[in-house]
């Protein structure tokens, strides 16, 4: 029961950002894993970028 706009970034961000409101994280640690995550998850799936 996936949605149509399968994509693991989107993915991944929902899943922190519910993960950061879940936990009541700080908003720039929390913007800054983002990042981080965004960065890594891109380099992991486009290696040419």
């Amino acid at each position: 029961m996936s949605p149509s706009f399968d994509h693991p970034i989107c993915d991944g961000l929902i899943f922190l950002f519910s993960l950061s409101s879940y936990l009541k994280l700080p908003l720039s640690f929390t913007l800054c894993s983002h990042l981080s995550f965004i960065v890594y998850v891109s380099k992991l799936f486009f290696p040419n970028l």
